[in-house]
């Protein structure tokens, strides 16, 4: 008697379709927490993406500003009207959203022969740019640029012809 109650105990299946439920939804549960989890660091590295590409098209923006403002000025040996120029530029039309740039402006005058053999002053500028708040001293420092730019001037008359002679974006 007592063997035929085990038989009839192991045969009952009372209970196997909620081990199967358990089974089923903690699979689908990690799935789903996998999915989210990807899901979300998709969105942070997308944010912190658009945050470095608005400091880089800040940055852009105040260099080119620097220079434009460097050739108003003529193409003398003292090109750069102070050591540091400051910029903000706004990303939105509504003034929102500005990320403050800083934009040393150095001079650096270069010995160049000319086709007469004659020795001559490039008046050449480095431009380097970061956020104000990666300053340190009043100044841009090299990890912190996210441009560095070294462009010559050179007149012509009454004009003022601009070359870049390097241009590099350290993000």
């Amino acid at each position: 008697m007592m063997w035929r109650r085990f038989r009839q105990v192991r045969r009952d299946e009372n209970g196997a379709a909620l081990i199967l439920a358990i089974v089923f939804m903690v699979v689908v549960g990690s799935i789903g927490g996998g999915v989210l989890a990807s899901i979300s660091s998709g969105v942070n590295n997308g944010v912190h993406l658009a945050n470095a590409r608005n400091r880089e098209y800040a940055a852009d923006a105040a260099v080119e500003s620097s220079i434009a403002r460097v050739r108003r000025l003529g193409a003398t040996s003292t090109n750069c009207a102070g050591p540091d120029t400051y910029t903000t530029f706004e990303q939105n039309p509504d003034g929102s959203g500005g990320i403050p740039i800083h934009v040393d402006c150095t001079n650096k005058p270069t010995v160049a022969g000319s086709a007469s053999g004659s020795l001559s002053l490039q008046n050449d500028v480095v431009f380097t740019a970061c956020t104000t708040d990666s300053l340190s001293g009043g100044k841009c420092l090299a990890p912190n640029a996210i441009i560095n730019a070294e462009v010559n001037f050179q007149a012509n008359g009454s004009s003022v012809t601009t070359y870049v002679l390097s241009w590099s974006v350290n993000g």
